[in-house]
């Protein structure tokens, strides 16, 4: 299976005088990137440059017009809200494995965004680079009305966050399952500058990239994405999964059977190594209440499958990576 890919325009955010010198990141002919290469490579400079929100402000000031034809859309966007809507259906255009949604909630839209893979850890410059770019959407429509925005990211290590809080200049949360951005409903609804009717052409277009990355992608690593949205929100289903997929269950067995797995393997698959993540990252959060938030209704049947899949019970995989 091809690991995560990400669009080359997401290298076009990071200033060449911040890269690591003598580092470059490779990218393949058809303008797609590892996703985890470039993950690892805003944690380098990072640490390179000893900037801790250097992700925050390269999304800020990146240039939305190399997002290609998404950025076409978005100028077509009448609303602030409409904006971030566009940004979230053509997402999977410019990166895999990841997830970008936007909901409204308690007086409030918010955006949402993570990178669904557990393996691809750390991650907090790539969240804030993301949630850089949504401010910088808020800040062409509302100016300096942006200072109402909220902030929420999954990193929970207080030097990193004080500088965000810092750098940002808004209400920041640490620690949360998902990055996220939310602004009262009241921005939501003001005018994009330069907004301008769409040609008929220009969602179509978009439309059929979506339908063509669809066909090009594995039934199995679609299944993957959606059951790792899914955990720990709502009870995996494989009809509802199949019925997202636009086939049936029976279709959908098939296909899995093909790549020589099943349904309830990936899912196994899934949980586990979300597991193993949050044993990893979400330190105060109990094994019981891990299992439990997975879909694992008796502790002992987790513990018994995270031994199988790991070689370890969890409270040997949690000290064995504690940190030094």
């Amino acid at each position: 299976m091809q690991p995560p890919q990400v669009s080359t325009a997401a290298l076009l955010g990071w200033r060449a005088d911040a890269r690591p010198s003598g580092r470059e990141v490779p990218a393949s002919a058809d303008g797609m990137l590892p996703l985890a290469r470039f993950v690892e490579f805003t944690e380098q400079v990072s640490r390179e440059s000893s900037d801790l929100a250097c992700g925050w402000s390269f999304g800020l000031n990146y240039d939305l017009t190399q997002l290609g034809p998404v950025a076409g859309a978005l100028r077509t966007a009448p609303s602030l809200g409409q904006a971030f809507s566009l940004l979230a259906n053509y997402f999977t255009l410019m990166q895999d494995a990841s997830e970008l949604t936007v909901a409204r909630e308690e007086g409030a839209l918010l955006l949402s965004y993570r990178i669904l893979d557990p393996e691809i850890w750390p991650r907090h410059q790539d969240a804030i680079f993301t949630l850089g770019i949504a401010a910088q959407i808020v800040r062409m429509a509302a100016g300096t009305a942006c200072d109402k925005i909220r902030i929420g990211v999954e990193c929970d290590d207080a030097e990193r966050l004080a500088v965000l809080a810092q750098r940002s200049g808004v209400h920041l949360m640490g620690g949360a399952l998902t990055n996220w951005l939310r602004i009262p409903l009241p921005l939501a609804d003001l005018p994009m500058p330069g907004s301008r009717p769409p040609s008929p052409d220009t969602l179509r277009t978009l439309d059929r990239l979506l339908v063509q990355k669809q066909r090009a992608t594995s039934v199995d690593a679609r299944v993957q994405a959606l059951i790792f949205r899914q955990l720990g929100d709502q009870p995996i289903c494989q009809e509802q999964i199949a019925q997202c997929l636009g086939m049936s269950s029976r279709t959908l067995r098939r296909h899995l059977a093909r790549s020589r797995t099943s349904f309830q393997s990936l899912v196994d698959e899934c949980r586990l190594r979300q597991a193993a993540h949050e044993f990893r990252v979400r330190r105060n959060v109990s094994i019981a209440q891990t299992a439990l938030r997975l879909g694992y209704s008796e502790h002992s049947t987790f513990t018994r499958a995270f031994a199988r899949w790991s070689g370890m019970p969890p409270q040997s995989f949690i000290r064995a990576h504690a940190p030094a």
